[in-house]
């Protein structure tokens, strides 16, 4: 009768756990891209400069400022987006509005003079969405006195159209002067940081670079090809996402993090190869003698959801579409 070595026994559950950590932080990545403000972006798209989701304008009244947006572009190049929502589906408005401006490329691709102007009425949210190349001439100081003086106090009166109408003008003037804010505007500038989602996305491509750094380090030290191909493969892809979503800071904390786990899990493999007996089959299955855990098939997210810098030219015949352009996080927003 076989004896079952109480190491390898113990070697085999380690491996389970590993196994179910892994696509445990998988499904929470997944269940972090289906958010209900991340289906929402998903479902935006534009038609016009102005885009009233939120049905608060009339038709002259949308006419008129999607006017002032094409005198905007005709005179200084820059384009002028405004969007209006019911709610953010419990998003942030600084975090929509930046993933808003990348989706639908808000600008000229090169010269990156996109403005966003985003107004959530029931969260009574608003911001402008700055690009790079407009930053010296609207820094957020700027940015957010726009908003208190001439956006928020209409909008208190629910008088919508006024305010935006306002805001449009205002920010078209300053555009079409041309001129650099005075420097103590600048100095004055504060950037709100939206960090809830960087912190989220940095946990899990750490959580996910660990786990693939050790099967790959251990594949190599057990000379077992499926398990360090395995390891490579799943330790790229925590460190693409990481890159996309967290620069910096994702190569500050997930290159030593790599390199440490590596080496931690070729130790292992030379040390005990028998912690990585394990196959992988080609329905994307892995198992042991202890059982199989079934690999992560997608499905819930498409590279094509997150085509930042995409041009639209659909909607009405005379709109040209945007630009391509990204903005940098420069703006402000506030609540009224």
């Amino acid at each position: 009768m076989p004896v079952i070595s109480p190491l390898k026994s113990l070697s085999q559950r380690r491996l389970n756990l590993a196994a179910l950590l892994a696509c445990l932080a998988l499904a929470a990545a997944q269940a972090q891209e289906e958010l209900p403000t991340d289906r929402l972006l998903r479902t935006l798209q534009p038609t016009a400069d102005v885009n009233d989701f939120a049905g608060i304008l009339t038709p002259t009244q949308r006419d008129a400022l999607e006017e002032r947006c094409k005198s905007l572009r005709e005179k200084a190049g820059a384009q002028l987006a405004v969007v209006t929502l019911k709610s953010l589906e419990g998003g942030q408005v600084d975090d929509f509005a930046v993933k808003l401006f990348k989706r639908w490329g808000i600008g000229d691709k090169e010269k990156k003079n996109g403005i966003l102007l985003l107004v959530a009425i029931q969260d009574r949210k608003a911001r402008i969405e700055v690009g790079y190349g407009l930053e010296p001439i609207l820094p957020d100081a700027l940015a957010g006195r726009i908003l208190t003086e001439q956006l928020f106090p209409a909008f208190r009166q629910q008088r919508y159209a006024d305010g935006l109408a306002a805001a449009v003008n205002r920010i078209a003037e300053i555009i079409e002067r041309n001129e650099p804010a005075p420097q103590i505007v600048r100095g004055r500038a504060a950037k709100p940081p939206a960090i809830s989602t960087a912190i989220i996305f940095l946990i899990v491509s750490s959580l996910l670079t660990a786990l693939g750094s050790f099967v790959f380090g251990g594949g190599l030290g057990a000379k077992k090809t499926n398990v360090w191909v395995f390891g490579s493969l799943f330790l790229c892809f925590a460190f693409i996402m990481g890159c996309a979503a967290v620069l910096p800071w994702s190569l500050i904390i997930d290159l030593p993090l790599a390199l440490i786990l590596g080496l931690i899990g070729w130790r292992t493999g030379r040390r005990n190869p028998s912690v990585f007996d394990v196959q992988i089959d080609n329905t994307g299955q892995w198992g042991g003698s202890g059982g199989t855990y079934s690999g992560w098939t997608g499905g819930g997210w498409s590279s094509s959801d997150w085509s930042g810098g995409s041009s639209f030219s659909g909607g009405s015949s005379s709109w040209g579409g945007f630009g391509g352009g990204s903005s940098g996080g420069g703006g402000a927003s506030g609540g009224w």
